[in-house]
């Protein structure tokens, strides 16, 4: 489950930027008639799923990676500046295997604001490297920043802009689509739940939109924003992945040998020669 994240104020673009992360997965929720959904859906790997892409049962033989999405079904109506996602899944079964740099900024936090493959601060789109999908994507963070894999949860967190900071206008989004991909693979036998955590402004948990264009990070933090800057996203399904054991092929016998008679010369008159 995601862990409430305290938001930090600080100099430079790292500390800010990380503040409006954090500031993604905690406030107050939308109150009327906004509507949109998040989904999750298995996009790669030898899986056998029902009902894409909105499964809720998927096969996957132990060692073998797969690929979960978590996607935008249906945007807010009035588009999105921000988001925060928060994947669960059983870690006695699945392994995680994060992808991309994201190193710590403040180990209290254990956030890590994400780089791209050149080791530079990643900004202006998503690098091939990080896990997060979004086409708006301008500051994208993690935690944890480093997973080992086993924690049971991953989130991610990602703006569209920094105004307040190096003047990038926050950019309004109407996507829907994959905006976050996660590897696992088995490492057990049994059935294993993955899912997506309801958001909950007040205790800055769950899966959170940022619905307002004029998002301004130090009215929130002086408690000056209002409730309909934010949304919780319906929640449509969870996946419960069955691991197997690989079938072992059965080996094909080799063609018996065998041996015959005939009469080959001779004045014999034969049958079925």
């Amino acid at each position: 489950m995601l862990r409430s994240l305290v938001a930090l104020v600080g100099a430079g673009v790292l500390a800010l930027a990380v503040a409006l992360a954090v500031t993604m997965s905690g406030g107050p929720v939308a109150s009327g008639g906004l509507v949109s959904s998040l989904s999750l859906d298995v996009k790669a790997g030898a899986v056998d799923c029902n009902a894409p892409p909105k499964p809720t049962k998927c096969t996957a033989v132990v060692g073998q990676q797969f690929v979960v999405s978590v996607s935008v079904n249906q945007a807010p109506s009035v588009g999105y500046v921000a988001f925060g996602t928060e994947v669960d899944y059983d870690p006695a079964l699945l392994a995680y295997t994060p992808k991309g740099d994201c190193p710590q900024f403040d180990p209290a936090l254990d956030i890590g604001v994400c780089q791209d493959p050149t080791g530079l601060l990643l900004l202006a789109g998503a690098g091939s490297n990080v896990e997060v999908k979004w086409p708006e994507s301008f500051i994208i963070g993690r935690t944890p920043a480093a997973p080992d894999g086993k924690e049971g949860f991953v989130s991610h967190l990602a703006a569209s802009g920094l105004p307040l900071v190096v003047g990038f206008p926050n950019v309004k989004s109407f996507f829907e689509g994959n905006i976050v991909n996660l590897n696992f693979h088995c490492q057990a036998v049994g059935p294993a739940n993955i899912s997506l955590s309801p958001g909950d402004p007040d205790l800055a948990l769950g899966n959170l939109f940022v619905i307002d264009q004029a998002f301004d990070l130090l009215d929130f933090l002086n408690g000056l924003t209002t409730p309909d800057q934010f949304e919780a996203p319906v929640i449509e399904n969870s996946l419960t992945i069955n691991c197997v054991e690989p079938v072992t092929p059965t080996p094909t016998p080799p063609a018996l040998s065998s041996l015959s008679l005939d009469v080959k010369a001779g004045a014999v008159d034969c049958n079925a020669p």
